[in-house]
């Protein structure tokens, strides 16, 4: 378990701004 959510933790912000800039696109694109 924490092998696996390793990498989540150092992909985490990443993930958070591509996120943030995800939901924008998503709600344009429907």
């Amino acid at each position: 378990i924490i092998i696996s959510s390793l990498p989540l933790m150092i992909m985490y912000p990443f993930f958070q701004k591509y996120f943030d800039n995800g939901i924008m696109a998503g709600a344009i694109k429907g």
